[in-house]
């Protein structure tokens, strides 16, 4: 059990430096930064990259155009039943 999270990671990172890990989330040109550094150390990073669903909805609806990788899907009447 840990009970002062904020002394554990003092202490390994004076200790065992091996099990700090760092998660990151960024956007933009940082983002694209943080990827290329990543990919230069592949024995010591392990990055997963994500896209902005926003970002993506908020592109298409300005401009109209699709990004690879992207498809419209039509709106689709759906029946609801709520209960009474």
């Amino acid at each position: 059990m840990v009970n002062d999270p904020e002394a554990l990671v003092e202490w390994c990172q004076s200790h065992l430096i091996e099990a700090i890990q760092v998660r990151v989330d960024a956007t933009g040109a940082e983002a694209t930064e943080l990827q290329r550094w990543t990919l230069n150390r592949p024995e010591e990073t392990r990055a997963s990259v994500s896209v902005g669903k926003a970002a993506v909805n908020g592109f298409f609806s300005s401009t109209g155009d699709l990004p690879d990788g992207t498809e419209v899907i039509p709106s689709h009447d759906v029946l609801t039943i709520k209960e009474i």
